[in-house]
């Protein structure tokens, strides 16, 4: 052949190719049935081959049938089903015909037990009518138009109202040929002239879809599985005759299915051709819809070929989002740690005393370890009973997160009320209701008595800028060795939790501040998590995925509820498993926050506004189908702990194709 003559066929090729998309294909002449006007499908196949697109594996010209294409998971395809009707109102379907369709394909392409399709293989492929419409919201799967030009399977309506062709099986539903044609696909996907575009449909007869149609034999809903087998990339079982060469090259470029001269209709009880028996009970030939049975196990490996390399993102595995974990707070109201019986690790000695602190700061208190101090009372002891409360007037003014006070009252449970008013005893030791009461410094809150041993005191400082509130070898309530702990309130509006032994805990006992009436706090490690802080309580920060993240397209992550965003910069933390626990960065400064997901990849970005969005692309590749990523946000900014950082929630994202 010449190269002007090529040049030539290469143009009518695609030149022929371009028009199928853009109107109903010709029914080829032995596409008629017999004794009627009706063609039994207009699906072009036997074109001279257009260039080779995609793998070779199912190309237009070869089939290679691999046992990686073998049907060893299922593969979902999400089918929006566009009804078109003319303005009488003929063409109209109802939800259950058009469920009913989706169950034929089922039983069809899974081979199911006690259908019709029985006899055939399981291809590993089932279908669904789509439940998210192309932008998030929740759909019948289900469109209907009027319009009498569509009605008639004109006027490109598919560049109205098709869904994205590289995610959905679009399906549509009219009166194709005045009625004459069940059904057709513009091109098998390896033709090229509408894989992902618009025109990427099946097009089936309005009468003959779903069971019962209005048309028999055409009428159980085998022409839309003929039609969505050739939009799967397989050939009639008749094309090209006999063939000449190898079956994976000629004919319908199958093995399993014997090579056919011409279709056959009806149902005939037996036919022969090219020396074997003809598949007519295969859905790719022509018979009667009661006739059809079959597929076969290599044109399930072409079907899985063409799905995997011609329509990668159809099908297969849902995309996921799902939030794990919780942000750490910049500030909570309350401070508090809950130990259970025989937990408290907060002792000091009568030589070395532990302290904690609460420095005053401009919106409430920074949390933090102190130098060992003691103040050995000098007053007598305060004849507290087991459950008793004393009312004392301080020498001043003392100014605290939430409020201002010079009357307390001394609770013998380890404990005092900044209100003055509090009749409380507080027998029962929990930091969620150390939170929800009225304002309290709680250095060691259990049930103490006093009355079985030790002594309590309250002291002013000979400076007179402090006061101390001692319990001294009290034991708890049951008996036994004595436990010792101080509060110290000073004029400034400082405070200091100090103590000595502490060897008697056998139930609960809190350890904490609380402004007042304030929502329960996490639990802080005092031993651990320290420094922090106790303030007005801030949002924690957010992370929030705004896309599912699906192959070919962009996911967007939203940081939310940034603290100064001009002075802070933010993190994307992007990791390959999720923490087997929730790390807590309190021993790099961070108490509270935690690392979530392993750090393999950080990704720094300047922020403007108190939210942020990052983005990670995904490439079209299916490979990735099932991948699991596991992201974090996270802010640096100065001022909210040690270390500067604040964590977010995590995201997990599983890379799906639908």
């Amino acid at each position: 052949m010449s190269t002007a003559t090529s040049h030539h066929l290469l143009a009518a090729v695609v030149f022929g190719a371009a028009c199928l998309g853009a109107q109903s294909p010709t029914p080829s002449a032995d596409s008629l049935i017999p004794g009627t006007s009706l063609h039994r499908c207009a699906t072009p196949t036997n074109l001279v081959a257009p260039p080779t697109l995609g793998p070779g594996d199912c190309s237009y010209n070869n089939t290679n049938p691999l046992a990686a294409y073998a049907p060893t998971d299922v593969v979902t395809i999400p089918v929006v089903v566009h009804v078109i009707q003319n303005t009488s109102g003929t063409g109209n379907l109802s939800d259950q015909r058009v469920q009913s369709q989706i169950t034929v394909l089922n039983e069809d392409f899974r081979a199911m037990a006690g259908t019709p399709g029985a006899g055939g293989f399981d291809t590993g492929i089932q279908f669904v009518l789509a439940t998210t419409d192309p932008n998030g919201n929740p759909t019948t799967g289900i469109t209907r138009h009027t319009n009498n030009t569509w009605w008639t399977d004109s006027g490109s309506y598919w560049n109205s109202i098709a869904w994205p062709t590289d995610r959905y099986l679009n399906i549509y539903t009219n009166n194709i040929g005045g009625g004459g044609t069940l059904g057709y696909v513009p091109d098998l996907p390896q033709g090229g002239s509408v894989l992902n575009t618009n025109a990427d449909r099946v097009v089936i007869l309005y009468s003959t879809f779903g069971r019962p149609g209005t048309l028999p034999p055409y009428d159980t809903g085998r022409t839309t599985t003929h039609e969505v087998g050739h939009y799967l990339g397989l050939f009639h079982t008749f094309d090209n005759g006999c063939g000449t060469a190898s079956c994976y090259t000629t004919g319908d470029r199958i093995c399993d299915t014997n090579s056919e001269a011409n279709p056959r209709f009806g149902c005939p009880g037996s036919a022969t051709s090219c020396g074997t028996a003809d598949p007519f009970h295969n859905f790719m030939d022509y018979t009667d819809d009661t006739c059809m049975t079959n597929f076969t196990s290599e044109q399930a490996r072409r079907m899985r070929c063409t799905l995997m390399n011609y329509r990668p993102l159809l099908g297969g595995t849902a995309a996921q989002a799902v939030s794990f974990g919780a942000g750490c707070y910049t500030r909570q109201e309350s401070i508090v740690e809950t130990f259970g019986g025989n937990g408290f690790d907060l002792a000091g000695t009568a030589a070395v005393p532990n302290v904690v602190r609460f420095v005053p700061n401009a919106v409430g208190y920074d949390v933090l370890h102190g130098a060992a101090a003691w103040f050995t009372p000098g007053s007598p002891d305060l004849g507290l009973s087991g459950d008793g409360l004393l009312t004392i007037n301080l020498p001043f003014a003392f100014s605290y997160f939430g409020g201002s006070t010079n009357v307390v009252r001394m609770a013998a449970n380890g404990f005092v009320w900044l209100d003055g008013v509090s009749a409380d005893p507080g027998t029962i030791a929990v930091g969620s209701l150390l939170a929800s009461g009225a304002a309290r410094f709680a250095p060691l809150w259990m049930n103490l008595d006093p009355t079985l041993g030790g002594s309590c005191h309250y002291d002013i400082d000979p400076a007179g800028d402090a006061v101390y509130f001692t319990w001294s070898d009290v034991p708890y309530t049951t008996g036994g060795a004595g436990n010792t702990a101080q509060l110290v309130l000073r004029s400034d509006g400082g405070a200091e939790f100090r103590w000595q032994a502490v060897p008697n805990q056998p139930s609960l006992c809190a350890v904490g501040f609380t402004k007042g009436f304030t929502a329960a706090p996490s639990n802080t490690d005092l031993s651990a998590s320290l420094p922090t802080q106790v303030g007005p309580a801030a949002v924690p920060l957010s992370w929030t995925a705004l896309d599912t993240p699906i192959l070919g397209t962009t996911v967007t992550l939203q940081l939310g509820n940034i603290v100064d965003p001009l002075a802070s910069i933010g993190l994307t933390v992007v990791g390959w498993s999720q923490q087997p626990s929730a790390l807590d960065l309190a021993f790099l400064g961070a108490p509270g926050c935690p690392l979530l997901v392993t750090p393999d990849v950080l990704q720094f970005y300047l922020l403007s506004a108190t939210t942020a969005q990052w983005s990670l692309p995904l490439p079209a590749s299916q490979a990735l189908v099932g991948v699991e990523l596991f992201t974090q946000g996270a802010e640096l900014t100065n001022g909210v702990n040690a270390l500067g950082l604040l964590t977010a929630n995590g995201v997990e994202l599983v890379i799906g194709s639908l």
